[in-house]
């Protein structure tokens, strides 16, 4: 018996061949590792950092210039928000600004 699972069949889970498929499952789980690896990165100044451990610097250096800064400028927000899908609309942002009621807090709280 074989299952697929997801729209394009990408998982697949064979109960038939059992522990003889291990290789199969191997080869799966080594392609998804190398899909996923992050090969390089380009740092703040624009240059391709290739060693993981710079990597890891140049990712740890930039969330923390994010996080700590007390007064970030719109600019920023920006670029780093520009890839994100939007969720709200202008009709939902325009019911979320409206001023809230005494009974929208009592029922939000109880």
């Amino acid at each position: 018996m074989t299952r697929q699972f997801g729209s394009n069949g990408a998982k697949t889970f064979s109960l038939r061949e059992g522990d003889r498929n291990t290789g199969y499952f191997h080869r799966r789980a080594s392609q998804r590792f190398r899909t996923n690896l992050i090969r390089r990165i380009k740092n703040a100044e624009g240059s391709w950092v290739p060693m993981e451990d710079d990597i890891r610097r140049c990712i740890t250096s930039h969330f923390e210039g994010v996080f700590a800064s007390s007064r970030p400028q719109s600019d920023d927000i920006a670029k780093g928000t520009e890839h994100l899908r939007r969720v709200v609309d202008s009709s939902m942002a325009e019911t979320l600004l409206q001023p809230y009621t005494e009974q929208e807090v009592t029922k939000a709280l109880f």
